[in-house]
């Protein structure tokens, strides 16, 4: 739903520079959208071989500069942020069986502002990222179960991957318990998961009382995956799914429940991705509107479609046509709520830089009231050096001042709901299994609904195009 009341150069601060990392319920899809890797939670073929303990470190620093992403230049919001954000990760897997095994990994980030009027130093805390037990194989029965802190993600990552939003990538985990099984051509996931507005659960050393997400959650889902009978090769991979969601206040409570699929079908050197959803459920009462609002029954769609090509194999020049459909509200319907929801989808799925510009609007990389055609070009001249290029032409299904306006007054239709073009590019190296980096750069150029949307907050001049340049190096052993 909508959280307009949260702080917004806070959350602003604590989430820059998100991005998606490795999941045990599967593995998240790169920034092109070339080669995504999808699967439900597997076990590693090697699991059978592994004793003792297992320890492993990474590091990643990067430095980040941005001008104008969360407000394109709009008064009393921070214009230019430049920072260094390090990060270290340690961890050790302890094999106790074969089959059965515990993960505990531990997290440190500093955040070093160069340039922020606004923002105050971090030194940092060191909190338990990953703390849990999974066992395999379960009484000689294709069955699993993982019980702890740990990551989920599944499809491509519209609605399940990242649990902590507001502390950007510094982690990804739910509080969950995970039971996956097998039947004749189905995988199938059951999960039951808990997020919380600040870290309560597990001891953090120099707590800073970070904020998290918003509010509470909880979740319960199903997902299932169609599997290969008998070896042999499949027409098409089907994945539908269910997930209920509660996100809970001291004095509300909001519900959605979102049934969905997602298809994949090959066709030699291309395939076609698509994924739908349906949301049901009920909003809180708006309290901050004059008199009260009442509270809505959510009516929500949201869905992509994606065509996969490679063009040169060689060269690994390949591409991505794509569309994406995310709903918004209308304002003007009364009992009702068409917004989408991303549940726990709140990462940087197309843009590392507009997850900030949607922040006036309903929350840091709160994916809604969007629709966009996109583009995306991907090439490896070099073994380990990969370039792509991303376009994104972006509109608004709906008009919504966000925060600038009360909930429930009246305001002026915009002439136009375009929300401007996003161009994207990325150069990435690796080196063996040990060593990586990348460089990364994002500008937004601003359509007409944002001269609107200016109007209706009440600022001055024009709306300014946005920035946002990233470099990366990381190393793990």
């Amino acid at each position: 739903m909508r959280h307009r009341s949260y702080a917004l150069l806070a959350a602003f601060a604590a989430a820059l520079a998100a991005g998606p990392r490795p999941g045990l319920a599967g593995v998240a899809p790169a920034a092109a959208l070339v080669t995504p890797v999808t699967s439900t939670w597997t076990i590693d073929p090697d699991s059978t071989a592994r004793r003792g303990l297992e320890p492993g470190l990474s590091v990643r620093l990067r430095l980040v500069e941005t001008e104008n992403i969360v407000a394109l230049g709009r008064d009393a919001y921070p214009t230019s942020i430049d920072m260094t954000r390090t990060r270290v990760r340690l961890w050790a897997d302890a094999w106790f069986t074969p089959k059965v095994r515990s993960r505990l990994q531990v997290n440190y980030q500093r955040i070093d502002y160069r340039h922020c009027a606004t923002c105050e130093e971090r030194t940092g805390e060191v909190m338990i990222e990953n703390f849990y037990v999974e066992a395999f194989d379960i009484a000689g029965a294709p069955v699993g179960l993982r019980v702890g802190r740990q990551n989920l993600f599944y499809g491509d990552g519209l609605l399940i991957c990242d649990g902590t939003p507001l502390d950007g990538s510094r982690t990804l985990y739910v509080n969950a318990a995970l039971l996956t099984f097998a039947i004749p051509q189905w995988a199938v996931d059951v999960f039951a998961a808990a997020n919380y507005e600040k870290e309560d659960l597990l001891p953090v050393i120099d707590d800073q009382h970070l904020r998290l997400v918003e509010t509470d959650q909880c979740l319960i889902g199903v997902y299932a995956k169609t599997m290969p009978y008998m070896g042999e090769a499949m027409a098409f991979t089907l994945e539908p799914y269910f997930i209920i969601m509660r996100e809970r206040a001291e004095d509300w409570q909001d519900r959605v429940n979102t049934l969905g699929a997602r298809l994949v079908v090959p066709a030699g050197l291309a395939r076609l991705r698509g994924e739908a959803a349906y949301q049901t459920g009920y909003t809180h009462p708006d309290y901050s509107a004059e008199g009260g609002q009442e509270a809505k029954n959510v009516s929500a769609f949201g869905g992509t479609a994606y065509l996969d090509a490679v063009v040169h194999k060689r060269l690994g020049l390949g591409f991505t046509l794509g569309y994406v459909y995310l709903g918004g509200d209308n304002l003007k319907t009364h009992g009702k709520f068409e917004g989408w929801n991303p549940v726990l989808g709140r990462w940087p799925q197309w843009s590392e830089l507009y997850i900030y510009t949607l922040v006036p609007e309903a929350g840091v990389a709160y994916w809604q009231n969007i629709k966009f055609p996109l583009l995306e070009v991907e090439i490896m001249p070099l073994e380990g050096l990969v370039f792509d290029a991303r376009v994104l032409w972006m509109y608004a299904n709906r008009p919504d001042p966000g925060t600038c306006v009360p909930a429930g007054t009246d305001f002026d239709e915009p002439q136009s709901m375009k929300r401007g073009n996003l161009y994207a590019f990325r150069l990435s190296y690796e080196a063996g299994d040990h060593l990586a980096g990348h460089l990364l750069y994002e500008r937004f150029e601003p359509g007409g609904y944002y001269d609107w949307l200016w109007e209706e907050c009440g600022s001055s001049g024009k709306p300014e195009p946005a920035d946002f340049l990233r470099f990366q190096i990381s190393f793990g052993i």
